[in-house]
């Protein structure tokens, strides 16, 4: 399976970004002083951006579990919500989030690593956003690994 260069620049910043996010919350792992439910939802936190960092080097080799990697990886960074019961936000390498804020509609850039996985956070209101990136970034490994099979 050959990459085109979309791709190839959405599977580098995906390995990237996932790296980031590996090394941030590895830096925070010995800080965490927390009990059960914490301690799982850092672990789901952690695994996620390992998936991503692994299953983009795989689909860079061609590898077919890497696509489904990949898809999965970007799929789970397009929603972010924040509610006054759930907070959740990934986002590895660039993240450009399009917020709803009430009646308020802001764009947001971020490069780096952004993650929130949170039960009942202080939050007074509602935010729901969309990651446009990740949005983009899946619709096109889609179509092109259609491309490429045809």
């Amino acid at each position: 399976m050959h990459l085109n260069r979309r791709s190839q620049a959405i599977i580098a910043i995906q390995i990237g970004g996932s790296a980031i996010a590996v090394i941030t919350l590895l830096t925070v792992f010995p800080s965490l002083n927390a009990g059960g439910v914490a301690w799982l939802l850092y672990s789901i936190l952690f695994a996620i951006p390992v998936i991503g960092f692994v299953s983009g080097l795989l689909y860079w080799a061609g590898k077919a579990a890497g696509f489904y990697g990949s898809v999965a990886t970007h799929a789970l960074q397009i929603p972010v919500f924040l509610t006054t019961v759930l907070a959740y936000k990934l986002a590895f390498g660039i993240g450009v989030f399009l917020k709803i804020i009430g009646p308020i509609k802001l764009v947001e850039l971020k490069l780096g690593a952004s993650t929130i996985l949170v039960v009942l956070p202080e939050q007074q209101g509602a935010v729901v956003a969309v990651n446009l990136y990740a949005l983009f970034a899946l619709m096109y490994l889609i179509r092109d690994r259609k491309r490429a099979d045809a």
